[in-house]
Parts: structure tokens; C-alpha cells; sequence
């Protein structure tokens, strides 16, 4: 394409249409008001930035991008200690952080120009990496990590063509309009929420910067109140939704609603199609990873039914094909990312990476879609039998009324997390009978080949999540 820009800013300043409410005093920004309103000087280097979804930290974003900066985006969340981790690790130049009024060997600058105070700290040059030796790759525009905000020094480089690629194969098959209006319910130091923000900027209307919980009433009457038509949810958000009878609430403009951030149940997805259907409005059920800058694949909203399972056909000038030994799934796009970084060092260069190992096993149908039937490392070998844990949840999760979680231990037993209560409603319990579990083991027995002795269940209040809303598998082993 001729004259194409070449940086994200310049696209979403091309967006006439771009507005920004802050739910918490009602107010508006066009995207200018919002830059200007915080200005990053010493803009070289690395740029840290702890955010919360608020407005001042949308501007100190936008004011980074802007700048030749390689910019950070962290969970302001982040114990501290984890923080300091990181900058050890990295040593940025400049830090953003909300949460902060002092980090040490850094020079605190008081920003006082504009509607927002948000104050930055810079490293002086003589304890600078950067200008002594250490260099970064023109291609790398934005860092994220792949675990959400665990703290984590693995982090994913990812370029301004990667970012203007994802967020057009995003408008190329979601309905984002001008006319919109969007909530930024989840945190955009997670890459969906960071293609939310950034397909929305560019193709979309208003966006709502809302700190509220999406389970909060305040949440969904500013929903209402501000004529929201689409929201974004990962697999746990909908369970939840269904639970406090979501199915039945009247939203006023609802258009089409996402799922992506791991695999939703065949049951939750024929409950949310039938509920686009009497809506009116559209279901996308979407997979993709951070190292694709967010989106890989999507099943269009007419195939929800025939293709149940399926996590659709590739984006827009991506494609797949499927190991032929190994069975996993391959990714080819111009939004593959650029390699990892675990410290400064790495950051000197760019991987051009042709193709994205996922990980997933996959099956590719008659018609052309694909199914992840598994993760490659989530296996348990039980007895010498290798067991695919993604597969034991579908399973179940079709054979029962109830959500199971499931880890291997030491490949010497199976354990099955469920929820004992209902924490989000009140004088609400789901409790699984000693008949129900031992029913269970007969079936798993029968389809898995799982010894009944080899089978174990843990009840919990609450499924530990990653920030991102994921199921924390790691934390769960803990729990044991």
C-alpha cells in the first residue's frame, strides 16, 4: 500500500470520530486533548508504565507512544518487589507509576502541565545502560508480558506493524463502526484488552475508560447510560455472567459481544449464540496469543452452531497449517511478534520470525476450521496412559452440570477443582455429592482409562485467576 503510515499514532489521530469518557466524572477527550494533557520529555530508551484502565494513565500511554520510546505496558498491581525485580532486569530510563511517590536511584519530575497529575520518574544518564552500551531495536515498539502482571522478566517485543496489522484483521471481521461506543473493561497491559483499545481507536467511536469491575451494577448502568454496544470478555467472565443471570438483564445498544483469552465450553457458547440471537446482536468467539499481538483466529457468528468447538478460520493475512508429527498448531502473519526479552541485553534485536509455535494441538475439518483439541504440555501420563487435561474439562464439562479445573499430580493422580459455593451469589450453594463424584470416576474410568483410586477432587471457594482472567494452572497446584 502506498503512503501507508508507518506509526500507530498516526492512525488513530486520522480517527475523526475517536472520543474518550471518563465514567468517573462524565467527562471528554478527543485523542489531541488526551496527549497533550501529559507530556513525556526524555523520551529515549525504555519506557516503564505501570497502568490501571483510567484516563490519566491513557494519556501517559499515548504520550509514550507518541515518543521514539520503547514503551513497557505493566500491571500497576504488581507487588512492588516484583517492580523492582523488573527494573533491575531492564533498567529503564523512565518509570510511570501511579502506585509510587519515590523509586530510588531515579529522579522524580512533577508533571504540572495539563488535567491530569501523574508524575514520572528519569534515570540520570551517568546511571543510564542505554547511552553507555546497550541498545535497542529500531523494530521494538511495545513490551508485554505473557503472563499478564506476574511479574515475570519474559516479556513479548512487539513492533508498530505488528500493532497496525492486528488492528486492522480485527476490524475486518468485527462490525466497529464510528457510531460505537465501547467499555475498556479489561486491563490493557493484557494484549485483548490492548486490541480493544487499539482496533477501537482506529476504526471505532467512543471508548468508556471505566475502572469498575464488570460484576459491579455501577458497571453495567454506565453500560446503559452511555449507550455501550459491545463488550469483551475472557472465558471465566462468561461462566460468571450466566451464574447472576446476565441472559435476562435489557441492554439498551448491544451490537456484538467477544470471547476469546482461552477455551469457553460448547454448553456456554450455545447459551451466549441463543442469546445473540434473541439480542439480536453477535457473538465472536476468538483465539489468539500475546506473541501474536493478540488475535490469530475467529469463528464468524453464523457458524456457532455447526461449528460449535471450533476457534474458526485464520484473520486477515494469517494462516495456519498443522505439524504433521507433533499435531500442534502453527501461525503465520505479519502480527507474529519479534522474539522474547528476559533483560536489557535482549532487547538489542529483532527476531523476524516467520511462523508462531502455539503450543495447542489442533484438527482441521472438511470445510477449513479449526479445533484445538489440547495444550502439547498439558499432559498427565497416568499408569503409562497420557491423559490430555484440556480434553478431561471438555468432557466433563459436557457430561455433568459442573465446571471442572484439572492438574496432574507428580503423573501419580488426577485432581478435579470445582466450586463447592457460589461466591458471586449470595445463599447460593453448588455442592457435588459423594454419588456425583463416584459416577465421575466410573466415566473416566470408562472413556479415559483413569483408575477410580487415581481420581481426586478439591472444592474452592474461588478458581485462582491470572489477571487476565485466565485459570492460574500454577496456583491450583498450590491449593493441593
Amino acid at each position: 500500500m502506498e503512503n501507508r503510515p508507518s506509526r500507530l499514532t498516526d492512525y488513530i489521530r486520522a480517527n475523526r470520530a475517536l472520543y474518550f469518557i471518563d465514567s468517573s466524572n462524565q467527562q471528554e477527550f478527543t485523542y489531541t486533548e488526551l496527549v497533550d494533557a501529559y507530556v513525556v520529555d526524555n523520551s529515549l530508551g525504555l519506557l516503564f508504565l505501570y497502568v490501571e484502565n483510567s484516563m490519566k494513565c491513557l494519556s501517559a500511554f499515548f504520550s509514550a507512544m507518541e515518543t521514539d520510546a520503547t514503551v513497557v505496558l505493566l500491571s500497576s498491581k504488581l507487588p512492588e518487589e516484583l517492580k523492582k525485580n523488573l527494573e533491575t532486569q531492564y533498567s529503564p530510563n523512565i518509570i510511570i507509576d501511579p502506585q509510587r511517590h519515590e523509586i530510588e536511584h531515579y529522579q522524580l519530575i512533577e508533571v504540572e502541565n495539563g488535567a491530569f497529575k501523574l508524575n514520572y520518574f528519569w534515570q540520570p544518564e551517568d546511571n543510564l545502560d542505554y547511552r553507555s552500551g546497550n541498545k535497542i531495536a529500531s523494530e521494538i515498539k511495545l513490551l508485554l508480558s505473557t503472563s499478564g502482571t506476574t511479574g515475570s522478566p519474559k516479556l513479548v517485543k512487539l513492533s508498530e506493524e505488528n500493532l497496525i496489522s492486528n488492528s486492522e484483521s480485527i476490524a475486518s471481521y468485527l462490525p466497529i463502526s464510528a457510531e460505537d461506543v465501547v467499555p475498556l473493561n479489561l486491563p490493557i497491559n493484557y494484549s485483548y484488552g490492548l486490541s480493544v483499545l487499539l482496533s477501537n481507536c482506529i476504526f471505532g467511536g467512543k471508548i468508556l475508560v471505566t475502572h469498575e469491575d464488570f460484576l459491579t451494577r455501577k458497571f453495567w448502568d454506565d453500560f446503559n447510560k452511555y449507550d455501550c454496544n459491545s463488550f469483551a470478555g475472557v472465558p471465566i467472565n462468561y461462566e460468571i455472567l450466566d451464574r447472576i443471570g446476565f441472559r435476562n438483564w435489557q441492554l439498551n445498544r448491544l451490537k456484538y459481544f467477544t470471547q476469546a483469552g482461552g477455551k469457553l465450553s460448547e454448553a456456554y457458547i450455545e447459551k451466549f449464540e441463543q442469546y445473540a440471537i434473541q439480542t439480536q446482536s453477535k457473538f465472536f468467539v476468538m483465539y489468539g496469543a500475546t506473541e501474536a499481538t493478540a488475535r490469530m483466529s475467529y469463528l464468524p457468528p453464523q457458524y456457532l452452531e455447526s461449528k460449535r468447538g471450533s476457534i474458526g478460520i485464520p484473520v486477515a493475512n494469517g494462516e495456519f497449517k498443522i505439524d504433521e508429527i507433533s499435531g500442534e498448531l502453527i501461525y503465520k502473519g505479519p502480527n507474529v511478534f519479534g522474539g522474547y526479552a528476559q533483560n536489557s541485553r535482549d532487547l538489542e534485536y529483532w527476531e523476524n520470525q516467520k511462523e508462531l509455535l502455539t503450543g495447542d494441538l489442533a484438527r482441521l475439518d472438511q470445510d477449513g476450521f479449526y479445533y484445538i483439541t489440547g495444550r502439547i504440555k498439558r499432559i498427565v501420563k497416568l499408569s503409562g496412559n497420557r491423559i490430555n487435561l484440556d480434553e478431561v474439562e471438555r468432557f466433563l464439562a459436557e457430561k455433568t452440570n459442573h465446571s471442572f479445573k484439572s492438574i496432574g499430580v507428580d503423573d501419580k493422580y488426577l485432581c478435579l477443582f470445582y466450586l463447592d459455593t457460589d461466591s458471586v451469589i449470595e445463599n447460593s450453594e453448588i455442592i457435588i455429592t459423594e454419588d456425583e463424584k463416584n459416577a465421575i470416576k466410573k466415566v473416566l474410568q470408562m472413556d479415559f482409562k483413569i483408575h477410580p483410586t487415581q481420581v481426586k477432587f478439591k472444592g474452592l471457594k474461588n478458581v485462582p485467576l491470572t489477571s487476565n482472567g485466565k485459570v492460574d494452572y500454577t496456583g491450583l497446584k498450590d491449593l493441593i
